[in-house]
């Protein structure tokens, strides 16, 4: 690990810490205070011990950290020296892993900030380790030195020269988990005795009910002028209905709420559900099949339809394609299995266990990666977007005149999601924006 701590010299010796956003974030010139930042960082870690009066807590990091670095006792004046130095964390135990921090990470420990592993990357620290069963080195929030910006890499090896501007500052990354604690996104679960993550809450439904909204605002600001009225808006889905198929409680919980658009297509080739198009397309779902009978650890992970697409996905394109892509389809690890009916069209993810609102296109071809986002999350792990965040994507395409509209909303085919791939995928740096915004 020496030849890592070499790199500290070069801190005192170049303006450390501080970073203009300006030319990103639109925000006023900010500096890296390792007091504001340790209190953000305390506050989390009192979140996540709470359920419990009896944790203690101490400051140790730093004296932890001189233990296995290689620096003289002018650090403990530098910016990461304060900052340790007024890091609260819990005692260690018999434990090899250091305390929870999140649902998702582990508190820091000095011992696991550089490695070997990291040789490629040494202005970059594994400030907080993931919890992923394994060893928290695997991957998790690293820090770079220079900017004090964060950013989640899921190992070692997924770490590609990537765009300082994917990288979230600080400041803001301890600011969104602060959110996900008092929105009770994470929260103490007493049957499991552990804090954990809720698969979805009301604020998740409410954003993608608003953003639904303004894409159909925005089609029908551009169907075509006539003398006759504008088609109005029709009820949601009833929930009587919904009740008698298999549905993700995300999915009945939108469709129970969603006006549905009069008009038919709401993105090319997706239109939405009348209660007769529902019955037939969930009603032809096979009772033996592996969506109706796979045994979930809740029916949070059932796929479900939510915008239909007209066309049924052959059973024969993992045989006749010679894209990957497409003939792992039908396999036991494709998503083919995932479909109702086999219908084409946009489904909740089953495989997300942190966010029940994640979609996915599937799409007549068989291909399943068309809408996704550009990069793994930069604070989080990776996921697929959020229905949210895929309407406003489609929302913008409609007011830059991306798509073609007429009398039935979206004239544009399903075929332009295949021939348009950058254009479909959603870019992190619009979401990282509507993240801060929030704050």
């Amino acid at each position: 690990m020496r030849g890592q701590f070499l790199l500290l010299i070069s801190f005192l010796l170049t303006p450390w810490f501080t970073y203009d956003p300006i030319d990103y974030y639109q925000r006023p010139v900010m500096e890296f205070c390792p007091e504001r930042a340790a209190q953000l960082h305390n506050q989390l870690l009192q979140k996540a011990i709470s359920h419990d009066a009896s944790i203690a807590t101490e400051r140790t990091l730093l004296d932890r950290f001189l233990q296995v670095a290689d620096v003289d006792s002018e650090f403990q004046q530098h910016p990461l020296g304060q900052f340790l130095s007024l890091l609260d964390s819990t005692p260690q135990s018999g434990s090899r892993l250091p305390g929870l921090f999140t649902p998702r990470l582990y508190q820091p420990d000095p011992s696991y900030f550089w490695d070997d592993t990291y040789e490629l990357h040494p202005n970059h620290v594994l400030l907080y380790g993931q919890n992923n069963a394994d060893c928290p080195m695997d991957g998790g929030i690293y820090l770079n030195l220079y900017t004090a910006r964060v950013i989640w890499r899921m190992s070692p090896n997924d770490f590609p020269e990537i765009e300082e501007s994917l990288h979230v500052p600080l400041e803001v990354f301890h600011k969104m988990l602060l959110r996900n604690w008092e929105s009770g996104k994470y929260y103490y679960d007493n049957e499991e005795k552990e804090i954990s993550v809720r698969w979805w809450q009301v604020e998740d439904l409410e954003e993608a009910l608003s953003s639904w909204d303004k894409l159909l605002s925005a089609i029908e600001r551009r169907l075509p002028q006539t003398t006759k009225k504008r088609p109005e808006r029709m009820p949601p889905l009833d929930s009587e209905l919904l009740k008698r198929f298999k549905l993700g409680k995300f999915a009945r919980e939108w469709l129970s709420l969603a006006t549905r658009p009069g008009f038919r297509y709401i993105a090319p080739g997706l239109t939405t559900f009348s209660p007769e198009s529902f019955t037939e397309i969930y009603g032809a779902e096979s009772a033996s099949s592996y969506w109706q009978n796979v045994k979930l650890l809740s029916e949070e992970f059932t796929s479900s339809l939510l915008f239909p697409a007209d066309i049924i996905i052959p059973t024969n394109i993992s045989t006749t394609s010679t894209d990957r892509d497409i003939t792992s389809f039908d396999k036991d690890w494709g998503f083919g299995k995932f479909t109702v009916a086999r219908r084409a069209g946009i489904y909740t993810d089953p495989l997300n266990c942190d966010h029940a609102d994640t979609v996915r296109l599937m799409h007549p071809s068989g291909l399943v990666n068309l809408v996704e986002l550009t990069t793994n999350c930069p604070w989080d792990w990776g996921r697929l977007p959020r229905l949210a965040e895929v309407l406003e994507k489609w929302t913008s395409l409609i007011e830059t005149g991306a798509w073609e509209i007429d009398g039935n909303g979206v004239k544009t085919g399903i075929e332009w999601f295949r021939t348009h791939t950058l254009e479909s995928k959603l870019d992190w740096q619009d979401i990282i924006e509507e993240e801060i915004a929030k704050l």
